[in-house]
């Protein structure tokens, strides 16, 4: 005897195994399931500027991005107990006259530097190891304070069935949040490991002459030293 199955449900199975085969998750810092704030969108758009992949598009079996003041460490998967990563700094040209005129192209300068195989292993087991990429948004952690100065570290983070991007805001400024000098621990690591303290001065020393924006404040390189400004608007 054949089983007969009615169109429209065949149509339904055909579409299930579609979704299957995609993310199936997405997690914005707000816990929504799809969020389409100004937030997240700014953000998305950094991300073409800057000039990287699309995490929610990403194939790889394992990816994540720590975001803080500017730079930004990225590791992912690179085959059967092998990882892969590099270290981004990114600022861009400070126009006093861009909120005026907010249709002109934002101008991005980069630096992409690889990260060597065996020290990307070490900071992916670190993250394993403190459970980095379990963390709760800081809206779902009790005790995390925000405010208006400051900055936000933020954690990105991808594998084959969902994706999710999650702020922090300034967690060296929180007390007694656990989660907050778990977050500000690992980019100590990364300090330590990567040099990044080193390596911002280095990028922006190699940059035109001009200012440009890092942050809240104004790095203006000159003919002999950089100096840094507060933002005026």
């Amino acid at each position: 005897m054949r089983l007969k199955i009615p169109f429209t449900t065949f149509l339904l199975l055909a579409v299930c195994i579609v979704v299957i085969a995609q993310k199936t998750s997405l997690e914005m810092s707000s816990g929504k399931i799809i969020d389409t704030t100004a937030t997240y969108s700014r953000f998305k758009a950094d991300v073409v500027k800057i000039g990287l992949e699309d995490l929610m598009k990403s194939k790889d079996k394992l990816r994540f991005r720590f975001w803080c003041k500017n730079q930004l460490v990225e590791i992912w998967s690179g085959g059967e107990n092998t990882y892969l990563g590099k270290l981004i700094s990114y600022t861009s040209k400070y126009d006093p006259k861009a909120y005026s005129n907010p249709v002109k192209k934002e101008k991005i300068f980069t630096k992409h530097i690889a990260i060597d195989t065996i020290v990307a292993k070490r900071i992916y087991e670190r993250a394993m190891d403190i459970s980095l990429l379990d963390i709760a948004g800081q809206e779902n952690i009790k005790g995390w304070k925000q405010g208006v100065d400051g900055y936000s570290v933020l954690l990105e983070y991808s594998d084959p069935l969902k994706y999710y991007m999650k702020d922090y805001w300034s967690p060296d400024f929180q007390v007694a949040v656990p989660e907050a000098k778990l977050i500000d621990d690992f980019e100590a690591f990364l300090e330590t490991t990567l040099g990044l303290h080193e390596k911002w001065p280095a990028f922006i020393d190699g940059l035109p002459k001009g200012c440009y924006s890092a942050g809240g404040v104004i790095i203006c390189i000159g003919r002999k030293e950089a100096r840094r400004l507060r933002k005026q608007h």
